[in-house]
C-alpha cells in the first residue's frame, strides 16, 4: 500500500479527496494532506511518502519556479517517491511546463483537473 501525500492551497478540494479515498481501501495506506508547498518536501521526507500529487490551479512564472523546485527537492530527498501534478488542462503554459518536467524526469507525469476521479485513481495505482 502507498502513502500519499496531497499538496494544494485549496481545503476543501483536499478534503473531499480525503474522503473519497478513504472508501478506496486499495488505494493507499495513508494520505497525508499538507497546505503549504513551502514544507512539502520535508513533509514527504518524514512522512516517506511514495507519492506526492501537487496541485497547481493558477499558471505564474513564480509558482511554476517553486513546484519544478518542489519536484527536484522531492526527486532528491526521496528517489524512489513517485510525483505526479495536477494542472488546468486550459492552461498552454502549465501543459508545456509539465511536458518538460516529465521529459526531463522532475516529475513521472501530470493529470489534468478536469480528468475524472476514476482516472486520478487509476494513475495512482499504475505508477
Amino acid at each position: 500500500m502507498k502513502k500519499i501525500m496531497l499538496v494544494t492551497g485549496h481545503k476543501f478540494f483536499a478534503q473531499s479527496l480525503a474522503n473519497i479515498m478513504k472508501t478506496h481501501s486499495d488505494l493507499c495506506s495513508e494520505l497525508h494532506l499538507t497546505y503549504d508547498i513551502k514544507q512539502a518536501a520535508l513533509d514527504a521526507e518524514v512522512l516517506k511518502a511514495d507519492m506526492v500529487i501537487i496541485d497547481i490551479s493558477a499558471a505564474t512564472d513564480a509558482l511554476f519556479g517553486e513546484v519544478i523546485s518542489l519536484c527536484g527537492n522531492l526527486r532528491k530527498a526521496a528517489p524512489d517517491c513517485r510525483i505526479i501534478l495536477l494542472i488546468p488542462g486550459s492552461d498552454s503554459e502549465c501543459r508545456k511546463v509539465a511536458i518538460n518536467a516529465v521529459q526531463d524526469s522532475t516529475i513521472d507525469d501530470f493529470i489534468y483537473h478536469d480528468a475524472s476521479l476514476d482516472y486520478l485513481f487509476a494513475k495512482i495505482q499504475s505508477i
